[in-house]
């Protein structure tokens, strides 16, 4: 008998050995039922041309081993390759057992790799054994069962497992599989899938009897199923159509599935418009949807009792007859200056996830709209943030396609357009035209000659729509606008630096990389990153630094949860622990 060394020489010798041939021949499932099906297996709520096509592309991809096309003895290449790799996965479970790796798996060898899996199925056991005694002949018995469905395999009966009975066993069982699946297909009178070949395109669907299926004929394939769900032709495939298509081709349990979906979606979508309270926006004028991560410039308002940053952005209404209705979402706290011809402004919804305190109110806001006009959900997750930009929203991994399909859920109409940007300083509508060179309105000119001018020049690095004045009693929101008697971040150590409230002790260098003329460019500034406080003040909201609190001084106001500041009295930090 032939032992071998090691599991890696063992599995060498089955990759050498011949696969048996298939038991039974299984009848082909319709290619275009396969198609069908598969097209309906990737249908989300709102999907287009382009995320089907790229989604069935894969298929294809995965099918074509040589790149050359589709024929059935690539079919039958993939089933050999997965057939090898089932009958080795199997092998390999089985060889788990095989502890010295000599390719023979013995009693011993088995007692001791099957007792945690029999000692695991008896602390599953409910009732619990009741003594230790009841736990160790329950635990005998579960291994003795393990151990002798293992050795079933053991043909010659000599207590030892080979290699070549582990694999005569696989192959057996493979054939029995086939040959019951087969069997179940005969009285069904129907193909099943073939369990190797569930993904791979069948080369069926080249026209014309032709012995190769091209990408471009796959893609017509594709495409013309599509053009048969697509019943209202607007190059996009809805749930309800679907769903149609699903029970007109009889596919019962897959349109069960999409009207179940749809039950779910309009559920949700009901608790959602009654959480939100937006109004349903009328079909005439235009309807746009503005994502951004946040504004350029810092307002010097806080939203609420929140005093972090409050990102500001300008949009300008170019002159134009038609209404516009406005769904605005940022990332982070905004408020949305919009000047130019706001009479055509019919609509404007402004939401964020950045809430405040107690109600999760959105913090955001909006100046130059009537009030009448401007509608903040009550809720934070109405509108989902998006900052990436799609104009027509044609693929289905856009950032904004889940911002479009909150917006038709709860207002009753899909955008018209759909438009993204990371920072935002001004934006014409409804042509989405940017402008980041022009200041935003109300701008206030930085001191940058001043004792704080470092912290300034960090400000404008991140903000570089500088710090804007704001009008509280200009903004429409549904939270409390106050200036800020310090400004938040980076701006406000500025200002406490020029107030001379702050004096720096510790500088560190900041190193920066950028693009000029094509070259890229390095610049190194120090920059403040600890003070000592010499007067009582407040502590920029959101900041997060170090600071050390003057011998005499008041404690500083504000949220301390962020900053380290140590008493030069005591030693001791006050703020959070101090690292």
């Amino acid at each position: 008998m032939t032992r071998f060394p090691c599991k890696a020489l063992a599995l060498a010798a089955m990759a050498l050995s011949v696969l048996p041939a298939r038991a039974v021949e299984a009848p082909e499932r319709p290619p275009q039922e396969w198609l069908r099906q598969k097209i309906l297996s990737i249908i989300g709520e709102d999907v287009t041309w382009d995320h089907v096509r790229d989604r069935m592309q894969v298929n294809f991809y995965l099918t074509d081993i040589d790149q050359t096309g589709i024929t059935r003895a690539t079919i039958e290449t993939h089933r050999q390759i997965q057939r090898a790799r089932l009958r080795a996965d199997r092998i390999s479970q089985v060889l788990a057992s095989d502890l010295d790796g000599d390719g023979i798996i013995t009693r011993d060898e088995l007692v001791t790799a099957l007792r945690k899996d029999a000692a695991a199925q008896v602390r599953r056991m409910r009732p619990a054994p009741a003594s230790e005694a009841e736990r160790e002949r329950l635990l005998g018995e579960k291994l003795e069962a393990m151990i002798a469905q293992t050795m079933m395999d053991d043909a010659d009966g000599d207590g030892r497992l080979t290699l070549a009975e582990i694999a005569a066993a696989v192959d057996r069982r493979i054939a029995n599989e086939d040959a019951r699946t087969a069997e179940l297909q005969r009285r069904s009178g129907r193909a099943t899938p073939d369990r190797l070949t569930l993904d791979l395109v069948p080369p069926g669907l080249a026209p014309d009897g032709s012995d190769v299926l091209t990408l471009e004929q796959f893609d017509a394939a594709v495409r013309a199923v599509f053009d048969a769900i697509d019943a209202d032709k607007d190059g996009r495939i809805s749930l309800v159509e679907a769903e149609v298509f699903a029970r007109a081709s009889g596919d019962v349990a897959q349109a069960s599935i999409f009207a179940e979906i749809l039950r779910r979606i309009e559920a949700k979508g009901r608790a959602q418009r009654a959480a939100c309270g937006l109004p349903p926006l009328p079909a005439s004028g235009q309807l746009m949807l503005v994502g951004i991560h946040g504004g350029s410039g810092l307002a010097t308002v806080a939203l609420g009792e929140d005093d972090g940053e409050v990102g500001i952005s300008h949009l300008i209404i170019e002159p134009g007859a038609e209404p516009l209705h406005l769904a605005l979402t940022s990332l982070t706290a905004q408020i949305w200056v919009v000047s130019g011809a706001v009479d055509r402004v019919a609509t404007v919804v402004a939401t964020a996830p950045a809430t405040a305190a107690p109600a999760r109110t959105p913090r955001v806001g909006v100046v130059g709209i009537a009030p009448e006009k401007v509608h903040v959900p009550g809720a934070p997750d109405c509108i989902p943030s998006f900052a990436r930009s799609d104009a027509d929203m044609t693929r289905a991994s856009d950032a904004g396609r889940p911002a479009a399909l909150a917006v038709e859920r709860l207002a009753g109409r899909r955008p018209d357009r759909v438009i993204g940007a990371q920072d935002l300083s001004t934006m014409y509508l409804p042509s989405g035209r940017r402008d980041d060179q022009s200041a935003l309105p109300s701008a206030i000119e930085l001191p940058i000659l001043s004792r704080g001018r470092a912290m300034w020049q960090e400000f404008s690095y991140r903000r570089p729509g500088g710090v804007v004045r704001v009008d509280p009693a200009k903004v429409v929101s549904r939270l409390a606008v106050n200036l800020h008697e310090v400004l938040p971040g980076e701006a406000g150590v500025a200002q406490l630096m020029d107030e001379e409230a702050l004096e720096v002790m510790e500088l560190s260098q900041t190193v920066r990389l950028g693009l000029d003329s094509g070259n890229v460019s390095v610049s190194i500034t120090p920059t403040p990153r600890k003070f000592k406080i010499t007067r009582k003040i407040r502590i920029p909201g959101g900041f997060s630094g170090d600071f050390l609190l003057g011998r005499g001084v008041p404690m500083p106001d504000g949220n301390l949860a962020r900053s380290c500041v140590i008493s030069e009295e005591t030693g001791r930090s006050l703020g959070r622990s101090c690292t």
